[in-house]
């Protein structure tokens, strides 16, 4: 996620910045949302989402938490 910040939280990787043009935005990323899961792997820490960025491929299904919802 090129021009994304993100931190580590209790259950997830949160989102804390996010550039409108970026690939995250265009898949409907939002700043808030915590990404709990990439391709059914759950991750908790931002070392697990880069890893599993990097070996997964170009394309990948996130597991999200927007609010009370995921």
């Amino acid at each position: 996620f090129p021009y994304t910040t993100l931190f580590r939280s209790v259950s997830g990787v949160a989102i804390t910045k996010l550039e409108p043009r970026s690939a995250a935005a265009q898949a409907g990323l939002q700043k808030g949302d915590v990404i709990i899961g990439v391709n059914r792997t759950r991750i908790t820490t931002l070392q697990e989402l880069q890893t599993a960025m990097k070996s997964r491929g170009e394309i990948l299904a996130l597991n999200i938490r927007r609010g009370d919802a995921t």
